[in-house]
C-alpha cells in the first residue's frame, strides 16, 4: 500500500489487526476505537473465538455458532470518527501536510463511521477499507459527494480517492452560487436604495412645499401683527384726542344768557 502522507487505521479491537498482511505505509498510526456516528456508549462481547468479538449478543450468534460461549463483556465507549482525528492531529508525533492522508478503517460500519467524520472528511486523500462492505452503495454515495471516486474495488477491499478536478469543480460551482448570490442582493439592495431615493424626493419635495406654506403663514402673521400695531396705535391717538376733547368742554365756563331789552321789556309790560 503506497501512500506519501501519515496513515490513521482505527479497529475495534486488537484482534482485527490479524490478517491485514505486513504492507504497511511508513507513517501508519493504529487506533483502537469503537466508531459510530454519535458519541455514546456500547456493550462489547467478548467469544472464545476472536472473531466474533464485537457488538452482537450470544442470542444474535448462537443460533448459527452453537459451539461459541460468551466469555467476558464491557461497557465501551462509541466515540465519533472527528473526535479521534482531532485527538490523533494533536498528538505530538503526527504531522500533517493536509493532502496525503490515508484512512484505514473496518468495513462493517464503515458508512456510519464516515457520517461521523465531519469537517475531516475533506481532509482525506484517500480511504481504504480491508473487508467486505455491507452497504456499498450507501458508502459510495455518501464519499461520491465528499469528491471521492472509487480506484479499487474488490471483495476484500475498497479504495477511493479524491478527485482534485471535482474539489475544484465544486469549490468553482460554491464561488458563482455565492457571487449569484451576492449579486442577487446587491440588485435587491440597488432597488431598495433606488426606492429609498424616490421616497428622499418626494419627502424633499413635501419638506420644500411645507416650508413654503411655514414662511407664507409666517409672512400673514406678520403683516397682521403690523396691522394690529397700526390699529392700536389709531386707537391711542384717537383715545388721546377724546381724552383732550373731555379735558377742553370740563375746563370751559357755561355762556350764560343775554338780559332781555327795555323795549322788548315795556312791549311785553
Amino acid at each position: 500500500m503506497d501512500c506519501a502522507g501519515p496513515v490513521l487505521l482505527v479497529v475495534p479491537a486488537e484482534t482485527s489487526l490479524d490478517g491485514l498482511g505486513t504492507q504497511w505505509p511508513e507513517r501508519v498510526t493504529t487506533c483502537v476505537e469503537l466508531l459510530g456516528a454519535d458519541p455514546g456508549e456500547v456493550c462489547w462481547y467478548r467469544y472464545n473465538d476472536s472473531r466474533y468479538h464485537g457488538i452482537q449478543s450470544p442470542e444474535e450468534l448462537q443460533p448459527q455458532l452453537p459451539n461459541l460461549r460468551l466469555e467476558s463483556l464491557e461497557l465501551r465507549p462509541v466515540r465519533t470518527l472527528a473526535q479521534v482525528c482531532d485527538r490523533w492531529a494533536e498528538s505530538e508525533d503526527t504531522v500533517h501536510e493536509g493532502a496525503g492522508m490515508l484512512w484505514l478503517l473496518e468495513p462493517n460500519n464503515a458508512a456510519t463511521t464516515l457520517a461521523g467524520a465531519g469537517a475531516w472528511l475533506n481532509a482525506l486523500e484517500t480511504i481504504h477499507v480491508a473487508g467486505t462492505l455491507p452497504e456499498p452503495a450507501q458508502l459510495t454515495a455518501l464519499l461520491d459527494g465528499a469528491c471521492f471516486r472509487p480506484t479499487a474495488s474488490e471483495p476484500s477491499l475498497h479504495q477511493w480517492q479524491r478527485d482534485p478536478l471535482r474539489v475544484l469543480q465544486n469549490t468553482c460551482d460554491a464561488l458563482i452560487a455565492e457571487r449569484d448570490g451576492v449579486l442577487a442582493q446587491n440588485h435587491d439592495l440597488t432597488q431598495q436604495h433606488h426606492a429609498l431615493q424616490q421616497s428622499q424626493a418626494q419627502l424633499s419635495a413635501e419638506r420644500d412645499t411645507l416650508i413654503a406654506e411655514r414662511d407664507a403663514l409666517r409672512a400673514a402673521h406678520d403683516e397682521l401683527g403690523k396691522t394690529v400695531a397700526a390699529r392700536e396705535d389709531q386707537l391711542q391717538r384717537i383715545n388721546q384726542e377724546l381724552d383732550e376733547i373731555l379735558r377742553l368742554i370740563d375746563s370751559t365756563e357755561p355762556i350764560a344768557p343775554a338780559p332781555p331789552d327795555s323795549e322788548q321789556a315795556a312791549e311785553t309790560a
